[in-house]
């Protein structure tokens, strides 16, 4: 059952109007913490006298010609940035003009673009509205603008600066706003009411973070600019029909396949969502009670290492910085524990949340008071499985920063954002990685397509995991762990990974037990085949091993490898083409430690301590 559903909640005469939703707390301009926009300032003055960052119909071109994400997508949100730190500049110097017209410019300039699509996202147009064309249409009666991630939070952006602007923009011309509040019906709200896109999973399909991402940008565009109020019912009610698909996608234990950085923009993106819902309806759309909303937050602190490092699976990155003051709202509201010790904890880290693509969470953060973390200790479970996700996080102390961690993956090789990794592990000691994941690259036309699997880091066999005479695994969800055993009194992980791989690999049973216990990670390997084959077991680290002897080999850490002396052991250092490593892993180079046997069945063990 889905959870809006089930509450069938009446929208009509419950969603309040623009004015009232504009007299909340967190739109106040007073509201504005100067302490946390101080920090924009410096890059405001230099807005002053730096050009609007251009788009041309070539760099538009560019992810068409050559894969290229950046060349247009860099300038495109460097617009929205500027915009924002300007107009929060305006409000900070109680709007002494010296950021307006600069601001208004910017505004303007995003205004007389031809489409917000990025241009990566242009098959999202209205089915019967234009052509699937490189370069979307802009002209025509039938002409109607599609709705993808940038549409959503560039109209998103551009609302919140209507919001505070709006006399002002008035005082010049009235053609200014009509101009904003026409191009935001047509680009955002109108589509959303009219039209049926794949984000929104009404054709029965798996949606992603795509559509809370989405959704939370569209309620607050509207909540902000429009005063029709059977569109604002209609919005809010598409809104819930659309973010229970998403919500229907999850099973109980909460867990988000797309990983924790993605969470960002998934489970983080449906509080959003929840919480504009929540003020529209004057508090009477409301589902925070529900368990799966909590265990859905509750998964992003649980796969968090220690500060900013996260266990990344599939295309998650290594590090990131999440919103503390959203995170204490969650708990708060879902009453977790989990979630608001783990606040304190972002919260130290982070100065603001500055996000154009999230302008809601944004004027949150920039309107809520710095709290005092000096004495936040955040305490970590120390035993955590996801029996749906399939993703065990162990650690041996609840101080994050002490003992060693492993993080293993059940799972299927079709899930979101994969990288043919079912049975991959990471481990961590004293919060310093030590066996990695390494993560993804930038983005670029290949990484979603039918080549995605070329790319050397969504490859099993840049993974810690085996290859079979030189193969890995496949994608598809047919290819998956099975017999998952979870143990929380032996603090392990058993899968059987025989169907990850292809069958013309010819592997019979290949099993892996993951354990933490008695100050020391044990990886169990079981493989029988159908006739010998090379068994190269692999494990990836960022820091170059050493051979102390036969048998141990000296990782980061201190940590020492010990593997059974059947194996041939060999170290293998490589470029990570297309991974910024010195950003994720403070290194140009990365290393594949091999273990080879050749054999038709082995049983072999490796410790670290």
């Amino acid at each position: 059952m889905k959870i809006f559903e089930k509450h069938n909640f009446e929208t009509k005469g419950n969603i309040i109007s623009k004015d009232e939703f504009r007299s909340l707390d967190f739109c106040n301009k007073d509201a504005l913490q100067a302490d946390k926009i101080e920090e924009l300032l410096e890059a405001a003055n230099k807005d002053l006298v730096s050009d609007i960052p251009s788009l041309t119909l070539t760099k538009y071109r560019a992810y068409n010609v050559n894969g290229s994400t950046s060349e247009y997508g860099t300038p495109y949100r460097a617009r929205m940035a500027m915009a924002l730190r300007l107009a929060f500049a305006e409000i900070y110097t109680g709007k002494s003009g010296k950021y307006f017209d600069k601001m208004l410019d910017v505004v303007w300039a995003m205004l007389e673009e031809s489409t917000w699509m990025l241009p990566e996202h242009t098959v999202h147009m209205p089915e019967d509205s234009t052509k699937r064309m490189p370069i979307p249409a802009s002209t025509g009666e039938k002409y109607d603008h599609g709705i993808e991630l940038g549409s959503a939070y560039r109209g998103a952006t551009i609302a919140l600066i209507y919001h505070y602007f709006e006399k002002e923009f008035d005082a010049i011309s009235p053609f200014i706003n009509e101009k904003i509040l026409y191009t935001l019906r047509k680009r955002s709200v109108d589509p959303f009411c009219k039209y049926y896109f794949w984000w929104e999973g009404m054709g029965g399909n798996r949606v992603n973070n795509w559509c809370p991402w989405i959704v939370s940008n569209i309620l607050f565009t509207t909540a902000l600019t429009v005063d029709d109020t059977k569109v604002r019912e209609t919005v809010a009610e598409r809104a819930m029909t659309f973010l229970d698909n998403f919500i229907n996608c999850y099973k109980s234990d909460g867990g988000c396949d797309e990983g924790p950085t993605y969470w960002n923009a998934a489970a983080a993106c449906l509080f959003d969502s929840l919480e504009l819902l929540e003020y529209l309806s004057d508090g009477k759309i409301n589902i925070y009670s529900e368990p799966l909303i909590k265990a859905m937050g509750e998964y992003e602190p649980r796969m968090n290492i220690t500060g900013l490092y996260f266990v990344n699976f599939a295309d998650s990155r290594s590090k990131a910085s999440q919103d503390g003051n959203m995170l204490y709202r969650y708990g708060t509201k879902c009453d977790s524990q989990i979630l608001t010790s783990y606040s304190y904890s972002m919260l130290k880290y982070e100065q603001s949340t500055f996000d154009t693509a999230l302008p809601y969470r944004t004027l949150r953060s920039y309107t809520t008071p710095k709290r005092d973390v000096s004495n936040a200790r955040l305490i970590a479970a120390t035993d955590t499985y996801f029996p749906d996700l399939k993703v065990m996080v162990l650690r041996e102390s609840e101080n994050p920063d002490e003992g060693l961690f492993l993080a293993m993956k059940g799972g299927d090789n079709n899930e979101s954002h994969n990288h043919n990794d079912v049975g991959s592990f990471i481990v961590y000691k004293n919060g310093k990685p030590v066996l990695i994941d390494a993560g993804v690259g930038e983005y670029t036309k290949q990484t979603f397509s039918p080549d995605r699997y070329k790319i050397w880091s969504m490859q099993s066999l840049y993974h810690n995991l085996p290859s079979f005479d030189g193969v890995g695994q496949v994608n598809g969800s047919q290819y998956a762990s099975k017999n998952e055993d979870y143990s929380k009194d032996e603090r392990s992980l058993t899968l059987e990974l025989c169907d990850a791989y292809d069958k013309a690999c010819g592997v019979t049973s290949y099993v892996r037990t993951g354990s933490l216990k008695d100050g020391r990670i044990t990886v169990k390997e079981h493989a029988s085949l159908e006739n010998e084959k090379q068994i190269d077991f692999m494990l990836l680290t960022h820091v170059e091993p050493k051979m102390t002897e036969v048998g141990k080999i000296l990782l980061a850490e201190d940590c020492t490898l010990t593997y059974d002396t059947s194996l041939k052991a060999e170290i293998e250092p490589f470029d990570p083409v297309g991974l910024n490593a010195k950003s994720a892993w403070g290194t140009d180079t990365l290393y594949r430690l091999h273990f080879k046997i050749y054999a038709d069945k082995c049983d072999v063990e490796f410790t670290i301590k």
